[in-house]
């Protein structure tokens, strides 16, 4: 919760709330213990977009664990929690 409500462009995030890391194979890119998925990107340009800047990237590696979990945030940030198929 605390990383996607707070901005790291003053603070040390991983120092304030550390967090088990792993590094991904082939780099030396770490990334959280949990996560289920990570993509190892090459900026390809960058555009700005009102207030916000949109990022284009070439996907060079793709990084999968199925033991893991997604997770998703919900009400902006105030939740963390699996998505669950909605039966119609």
């Amino acid at each position: 919760m605390f990383y996607g409500s707070v901005s790291g462009a003053k603070k040390d995030k991983l120092a304030q709330m550390p967090v088990e890391l792993q590094t991904l194979e082939g780099t030396d890119l770490q990334i959280p213990a949990d996560s289920k998925v990570a993509f190892v990107v090459t900026l390809d340009q960058y555009l700005e977009v009102g207030d916000h800047f949109m990022y284009i990237c070439k996907i060079d590696k793709i990084f999968g664990d199925d033991t893991k979990t997604a997770l998703f945030a919900w009400n902006g940030y105030a939740k963390v929690a699996p998505a669950a198929e909605v039966k119609l």
